[in-house]
C-alpha cells in the first residue's frame, strides 16, 4: 500500500530542475518621469503601499522610491499559489489613485524554472536574427502552454531601431527634442476613417503608418 500511495503521490509532484524555495514575491514598478525622489515616494510609493498593506497572506512589503521610479515588493507567505497573489494585486491596482500617466506595471518574478533551451542557427545566420527568433515566434508558443509565467531569453544581440537626433539640426530647423518624439511617435501609428460604397460593396478608409518589421 505504501507503494502504491508513493506512486500516486509522485504523479501529482511538481519537479522542477531548478526550483526557488523562496516565498511568492510580486514586484510592482511605476515610472514618474521627471520627480524628485521625494515626490515619488509622496505620490507614488505611498498611495502603491497603503493599497496593497491589507492584502490576504502579504506578510511584507519592502518599497524604494528613486528619481523618477517607484519599486514595491509584497512577499506572501507559503498558503498562496503566484497566481492568486498577482490576482490580489492586480485587483487593488485598480483601486489606486496616482498622478496622470503614472501606470503601474507587475514585474514577472517567476517561482521555479523549469527548462533551459538553446536556439541555433546556421553560420550565415547572426546572433541578431537568432534572438529575434527567441523573443517572437519561440517565446510567444511557449507562453501559451498552461502554467508557464513567462520566456526570459539571454544572449545574442536585440534587434532596435534608433533614431540618432543631430543637436545642430535641431538648432537649424528650430525644433525641440519633444517635437521630433512626437513625430516619430505619431508617424508609426495606423489610424481609422469612414467607409466608401462602390456599387454593392464597401471598403473601409484607413492611414498605414505603423512601421513593418
Amino acid at each position: 500500500m505504501l507503494f502504491i500511495f508513493s506512486i500516486f503521490g509522485l504523479k501529482k509532484l511538481d519537479i522542477e530542475p531548478f526550483p526557488d524555495y523562496s516565498p511568492v514575491v510580486v514586484e510592482i514598478t511605476a515610472i514618474y518621469a521627471g520627480h524628485s525622489a521625494k515626490e515619488v515616494e509622496k505620490q507614488v510609493t505611498i498611495p502603491l503601499e497603503s493599497a496593497l498593506s491589507a492584502i490576504p497572506y502579504a506578510t511584507k512589503i519592502n518599497t524604494l522610491s528613486l528619481y523618477g521610479l517607484s519599486d514595491v515588493k509584497v512577499t506572501f507567505s507559503y498558503d498562496i499559489s503566484y497566481d492568486a497573489a498577482k490576482q490580489h494585486i492586480i485587483n487593488r491596482l485598480t483601486q489606486v489613485n496616482l498622478p496622470p500617466g503614472v501606470q503601474p506595471v507587475i514585474q514577472s518574478n517567476p517561482v521555479g524554472e523549469v527548462m533551459r533551451f538553446q536556439v541555433r542557427g546556421l553560420k550565415h545566420q547572426s546572433l541578431m536574427y537568432l534572438r529575434t527568433l527567441a523573443d517572437w515566434p519561440i517565446c510567444r508558443q511557449i507562453k501559451t502552454v498552461p502554467g508557464i509565467e513567462d520566456c526570459n531569453p539571454i544572449g545574442g544581440f536585440e534587434k532596435q531601431y534608433q533614431v540618432i537626433v543631430d543637436p545642430q539640426k535641431l538648432v537649424k530647423y528650430n525644433l525641440t527634442l519633444s517635437q521630433v518624439q512626437n513625430a516619430i511617435a505619431n508617424a508609426n501609428i495606423n489610424v481609422g476613417g469612414n467607409y466608401t460604397e462602390i456599387g454593392e460593396q464597401t471598403y473601409t478608409i484607413r492611414g498605414i503608418g505603423l512601421i513593418k518589421i
